[in-house]
């Protein structure tokens, strides 16, 4: 092999779009994408998006969990951490939005936290772009007229209609971006678009890519024998536990997300020296940021019951709507960056009485006829799904219900994954502390507060029946409103920032801008884990981006390199 993709599963999105951009730019490479998950891109409840709470703790979710958080209510609750362990990594369970994330974010990247040329806004457009035209990202249609009242509560309440937010200007509301094919229902997760494709197509006499599921890497390979260690490949066992070392001529690049990338690293000796001592691991490239300034945007939901049915109005997606603002909190920082840091999301939660009750009666004996019929019948597939599946976290009254659920989309709290042993199978320890900043509450007490206008707003203000929770919303005091914030916190798995890229001259950056892990040679990250500061908004759209854009900087120094050499070194 001359590059080996490792996705772990967990944001294996990024290397999807990675590979499938580095074998186009350098036509004769070879790679090899190693998935430690088995192959569940086309398993029905995969396909489904509105099916993706029924994949959690299934065989296609790691189902990490937390460790106690001190800053959440109760005190020490854990938080649960999905992340998808298959084909297509995370692009298998999640809710499809799509959001680029503010131009403000990109050009931060660049200004305060030295990624150099190339990450502003104006150079990453076209990353998005190109990845945008292989996932085709598309509004559903029609609009319902639920949601129409909801823009329009928002527009009074001083939130701007705006047709295209990952254009730009990220703030308005608007009817919410999908990676999900509206005609069909179905999801469009990165496996089946960026690599099921190469895979159908090649020569099977001369392949190019190979995809092996079921293969969980232990960790790099690592040659220190030089002045220079170097990664050689990766150590893999397989589904009977088989381990074997798999060497590579060019690279090893990481795509296993921002809580698999760093155990990674630390298991193959890169990280703080007194971390890996105290687990008896060498210590080979010292790194004392890798699995620190660990970022999650956190989210708390308002949900009510309404006068109006949403079935079927809302359609085949979950979340018709989304809005974008800036709060008081965010003008009132020292180093506040420009556009809006408080997202909206405004989701189905239940339904209307009469045909969805039938259709849970129903579920069993639906489900085989309707999965035969073939894409003509998604829709009552999904309509079934989500009714038979979910029933449990449904509305059980008799009127239909929603919610607008407040994202913390800039927090200022930072975390950290670290090891629990030397144990590769063990997972990692992942402390988000989420709310650990006192900003981060008043950040969401101000979306709760614009939450309450916007209720109380017509035209949506009419067809809501009353508020489930929190109880008392709309004369709670901003206190009473803290307390529901870290009472309900949950975190929307948009980890990231825990191998971060940035200025060399800085020791908290794990690598340079062009992906390479610093003091060593031949190991590249692609995934979330390279972001100095999370994107304002759910991060599937950049997952992709940056797998494309660092496959570009592989390309290219692939291109400058003679003879045997094994990539370009970064600097230390």
């Amino acid at each position: 092999m001359q590059h080996a993709a490792n996705g772990r599963g967990l944001h294996c999105c990024s290397g999807c779009a990675f590979a499938a951009n580095l074998r186009k730019r350098l036509g004769d490479v070879s790679i090899l994408v190693l998935e430690a998950g088995a192959e569940g891109h086309h398993a029905p409840a995969v396909t489904v998006p509105s099916a993706a709470q029924s994949l959690w703790k299934s065989e296609v979710d790691w189902g990490y969990t937390s460790t106690p958080q001190r800053d959440l209510s109760p005190q020490n609750r854990r938080m649960e951490l999905e992340q998808g362990r298959t084909t297509g990594g995370s692009s298998a369970l999640n809710y499809m939005v799509w959001v680029r994330g503010c131009r403000a974010d990109f050009d931060s990247w660049v200004n305060d936290y030295g990624c150099g040329p190339g990450w502003d806004w104006d150079c990453v457009e076209q990353h998005f772009a190109a990845v945008e035209a292989v996932i085709k990202p598309s509004v559903q249609s029609p609009a319902s007229e639920v949601l129409e009242k909801f823009v329009q509560a928002a527009e009074s309440c001083g939130v701007p209609r705006n047709s295209n937010y990952n254009g730009i200007t990220q703030e308005g509301v608007a009817p919410v971006q999908t990676a999900v094919d509206v005609a069909t229902a179905r999801r469009r997760d990165a496996f089946s678009l960026f690599l099921e494709p190469m895979l159908l197509e090649q020569d099977l006499h001369h392949p190019y890519l190979f995809v092996c599921s079921s293969a969980f890497v232990r960790r790099v390979v690592l040659d220190d024998r030089g002045d220079i260690p170097v990664a050689v490949g990766v150590k893999v066992a397989d589904a009977t536990g088989q381990c074997r070392t798999i060497r590579c001529r060019k690279e090893v690049v990481l795509a296993a997300g921002a809580l698999g990338t760093p155990q990674l690293l630390l298991l193959s000796g890169i990280g703080p020296p007194d971390e890996l001592v105290h687990h008896g691991i060498p210590t080979i490239v010292k790194s004392v940021g890798v699995g620190k300034s660990l970022q999650d945007h956190g989210v708390c939901p308002v949900s009510f019951t309404l006068r109006e049915p949403l079935w079927p109005s809302l359609g085949e997606f979950g979340i018709p709507g989304i809005a974008f603002f800036r709060s008081d909190v965010e003008s009132s920082k020292e180093h506040a960056r420009d556009g809006p840091d408080i997202q909206l999301v405004f989701t189905a939660m239940g339904t209307a009485a009469g045909a969805p009750k039938r259709a849970v009666q129903h579920t069993e004996q639906v489900l085989p006829a309707i999965k035969s019929k073939g894409v003509f019948s998604q829709g009552l597939y999904n309509l079934a799904v989500l009714v038979g599946r979910f029933e449990r976290w449904m509305w059980r009254g008799p009127t239909a219900a929603a919610s607008i659920d407040t994202v913390l989309n800039r927090p200022i709290s930072r975390g950290t994954v670290a090891l629990r042993s030397s144990n590769p199978e063990d997972h990692p320890l992942v402390n988000g502390q989420w709310l650990s900043h006192p900003d981060d509450v008043r950040s969401q007490v101000a979306e709760l507060r614009k939450i309450r206008e916007i209720l109380t707003t017509e035209p949506l203000k009419t067809i809501i029946l009353r508020v489930e929770a929190p109880k008392g919303i709309l004369t709670a005091t901003d206190a009473e409103l803290a307390h529901y914030v870290r009472t309900t916190q949950q975190s929307t798995w948009h980890y990231s920032c825990t191998a971060r890229m940035g200025d060399v001259r800085d020791p908290q950056t794990v690598c340079d801008s062009r992906g390479r892990v610093r003091g060593l040679r031949g190991l590249r990250i692609c995934d979330c884990s390279l972001m100095p500061t999370v994107v304002s908004g759910n991060t599937y759209a950049t997952a992709l981006m940056l797998g494309h854009k660092v496959a570009n900087h592989c390309a290219d120094d692939a291109t400058k390199t003679t003879g045997h050499a094994r990539g370009v070194t970064a600097k230390l």
